[in-house]
C-alpha cells in the first residue's frame, strides 16, 4: 500500500520515516508534502491508500486538504497528527471521515497501531469491493439465464401484483414490455419417443431460431422453456398485430420446422391481456388451446375461439395452486387430499370433454413435479412417478380412475420425499463437509462452488446443513479455517499474514478478526503465547 506524509516541518516527516519501519507494514512511502496544495498533486500523482496529515500548514491547511478528499470521492484515508489539543479540531476531523487523531510527539507503537488497523480495513473494503465486482461479473454473465429465470417466474404466477420489485428486476434484466396488450404463445414438438435428450434439445433449438428469425424485427416478445421444456413467449403485441399477421408467422414456423426437420409442432395462443399479473392465466390458456391443438391433429389454435366454441375449460386457480404447494412442501397430506377432492369434484360436475379433464391433470402432474424439483431429490427415487406423470396414455381413462391414480401418486412422492429426507440429509452434510476439508485452503472457495459441484439448489444446501448441525455453512468453513490455522501456529508457523492465505483467508484483516471471535484473543496474541 502507498502512503503520503503531510506537514510543514521537515524534521518531523524526517523522525517520523526514520522511527516507523513503514516497509515491515507493507507500506510504501510515495511523496512528502509540505501543505494541503502540494498534498492535493501527491494524491492525483499517486492515489495513496493513507496519508499522515498535520493540521496547521501553509497555503492550504489539513482539514481543507480533508474536505477535498471528501468532496472528490478520493479512497485516501487520512490520519491527522496535530499539535494542538482541541476538540473543534478534532471534532471537524472526525466529521471529514479521518481514521484517526493523534497528538504530537507521535507515540510510535500508538501510529503503528493506527496503521495496522488501518490497513487492515482497507484490505477488507478492497476485498469487499473485488467481491462485489466479481459477482456483478457473474450476474453480467448470467443475465440471459436469469432472464429467462424471471419470464418462467411470472409464467407460473409467482409474483404477484403485490411484487413491487418485479418492475425493477424486468428493468434490469432488459424485459421490456412497451405496449399495454400481451398475450401467452406455448409451442410443442411431438418428439419420436425414441429419440434421444440431446436431439430433442437441439430440435427445441431449431424452433427457437424460428420464432427469432421471423418475431425479432417485427414484434417485442420474451421467452423461456418451461417446466416441459416447451418454448413459451410472451408476446407484446400492439394494434398492428393481428391475428392474420400472427397466423402466417405460426404457419411459416410450422411449414419450415416440418420441412428442414420433419417435425411436427402444435401452438395454443392465449387471449390478450393487459396487465402483467395475467401471464398465468394466460399461460394456462395458452396450455389449454395447445392441449385441444393435440387432440384435435390441428398445428396451431387460438383460445378466444376454443372459447367461443364453448370449450371452456376449468383452471385451478392461483390461490388452490399455492395452497396445494405448501401443504405438499410441509407434508401435510390431510390437506392435499382436501384439495384434491374439491378439484376432482369440480371436474365431476361441470362434466368437461376428456381434453380438458386431461389439461388439468397435466397441470396437477406439473405442480408435483414442482415440488421433486424444490426439494432437489434425485430422479433415481422418482423415475417411476416422474415416467408416469409424462406418460399421456395415464390420462385417457375414466376420471375418476385418474383422479385416484393422481392421488395415490401424490402420497407416494410425499411419503418419498420424507423416507429419503432424513438419509439424503446426512449424505449430504458428509458430502458438504468433505469438500469444505479438501478446499479450505482455497481463498475463493465458496458455498456456490459446493451446491454447484453437488448439483444442489444453494438454498436448499444451506437449509439443510443449517437443519442437520445447528451451524451454518459459512460458519462451519470459518471454524474449520480457524482449526487449521491453529495447527500451522503449533507447528512453528508465525507470519500472521501467509497463515491467512494458507488457511484460505485472502484478507489477514478478516482472519484476525474471525480468529478473535472464535478463540477471544488475536492470532499474534497466540502466537506469543507459545513462544
Amino acid at each position: 500500500m502507498k502512503i503520503i506524509i503531510v506537514d510543514d516541518e521537515f524534521l518531523f516527516r524526517t523522525a517520523i520515516k526514520v522511527s516507523l519501519d513503514f516497509e515491515s507494514l507493507g507500506l510504501e512511502i510515495v511523496g512528502e508534502a509540505r501543505n494541503g496544495r502540494e498534498a492535493i498533486a501527491l494524491v492525483d500523482n499517486y492515489a495513496p491508500d493513507i496519508a499522515l496529515v498535520d493540521i496547521n500548514m501553509p497555503v492550504i491547511d489539513g482539514l481543507e486538504f480533508a474536505r477535498y478528499i471528501r468532496e472528490n470521492n478520493i479512497n485516501t484515508r487520512i490520519i491527522f497528527i496535530s499539535g494542538y489539543d482541541q476538540f473543534d479540531y478534532a471534532k471537524e476531523a472526525m466529521h471529514l471521515g479521518a481514521h484517526s487523531y493523534l497528538l504530537k510527539p507521535v507515540d510510535e507503537e500508538e501510529l503503528k497501531r493506527e496503521l495496522t488497523e488501518l490497513i487492515n480495513e482497507i484490505e477488507i473494503d478492497q476485498f469487499k469491493v473485488q467481491e462485489l465486482s466479481m459477482l456483478k461479473s457473474q450476474v453480467k454473465e448470467n443475465i440471459p439465464f436469469l432472464r429467462e429465470r424471471l419470464v418462467l417466474d411470472i409464467l407460473m404466477g409467482h409474483h404477484d401484483e403485490a411484487d413491487e420489485n418485479l418492475k425493477k428486476k424486468m428493468d434490469y434484466l432488459n424485459i421490456d414490455m412497451p405496449y399495454e396488450s400481451f398475450c401467452v404463445i406455448v409451442t410443442d414438438i411431438i418428439f419420436n419417443t425414441e429419440m434421444d435428450e440431446e436431439l430433442r434439445e437441439a430440435h427445441r433449438m431449431t424452433i427457437s431460431n424460428l420464432y427469432e428469425k421471423l418475431f425479432m424485427n417485427a414484434y417485442n416478445y420474451q421467452w423461456t422453456y418451461d417446466y416441459k421444456g416447451r418454448l413459451t413467449i410472451i408476446l407484446n403485441v400492439n394494434e398492428h398485430c393481428t391475428e392474420e399477421r400472427l397466423i402466417s408467422k405460426f404457419r411459416s414456423i410450422i411449414s419450415a420446422a416440418y420441412n428442414s426437420n420433419s417435425l411436427t409442432v402444435h401452438i395454443g395462443i392465449s387471449n390478450y391481456y393487459n396487465d402483467i399479473r395475467y401471464t398465468n392465466t394466460g399461460y394456462k390458456e395458452a396450455l389449454a388451446a395447445l392441449s385441444y391443438c393435440n387432440n384435435e391433429n390441428k398445428s396451431f389454435g387460438f383460445y378466444s375461439i376454443i372459447s367461443e366454441n364453448g370449450l371452456e375449460p376449468i383452471i385451478i386457480n392461483k390461490e388452490q395452486r399455492n395452497e396445494l404447494l405448501i401443504s405438499m412442501r410441509m407434508g401435510d397430506s390431510k390437506n392435499v387430499e382436501l384439495i384434491l377432492n374439491k378439484i376432482f369434484s369440480k371436474i365431476a360436475n361441470h362434466h368437461l370433454k376428456i381434453m380438458y379433464i386431461k389439461y388439468i391433470y397435466m397441470e396437477l402432474s406439473l405442480i408435483c413435479m414442482e415440488v421433486i424439483s424444490e426439494f432437489g431429490e434425485s430422479e433415481e427415487y422418482f423415475s417411476k412417478w416422474i415416467s408416469q406423470l409424462y406418460d399421456e396414455k395415464n390420462y385417457n381413462q375414466k376420471t375418476e380412475d385418474i383422479s385416484s391414480w393422481i392421488k395415490s401418486v401424490y402420497f407416494e412422492i410425499m411419503k418419498q420425499i420424507e423416507q429419503n429426507r432424513s438419509s439424503k440429509s446426512v449424505a449430504l452434510v458428509n458430502e458438504i463437509k468433505k469438500s469444505i476439508e479438501l478446499n479450505y485452503n482455497k481463498c475463493d472457495f465458496s458455498i456456490e462452488k459446493i451446491a454447484n459441484t453437488l448439483y444442489v439448489n444453494y438454498s436448499h444446501l444451506c437449509y439443510v446443513f443449517k437443519r442437520e448441525t445447528k451451524t451454518t455453512i459459512n460458519e462451519y468453513l470459518v471454524q474449520m479455517r480457524i482449526n487449521k490455522a491453529i495447527e500451522f501456529m503449533d507447528n512453528g508457523y508465525k507470519v500472521v499474514r501467509n497463515i491467512s492465505e494458507m488457511v484460505g483467508f485472502a484478507d489477514s484483516g478478516y482472519f484476525s478478526k474471525s480468529f478473535k471471535k472464535c478463540m477471544g484473543i488475536t492470532p499474534t496474541q497466540y502466537i506469543n503465547s507459545k513462544s
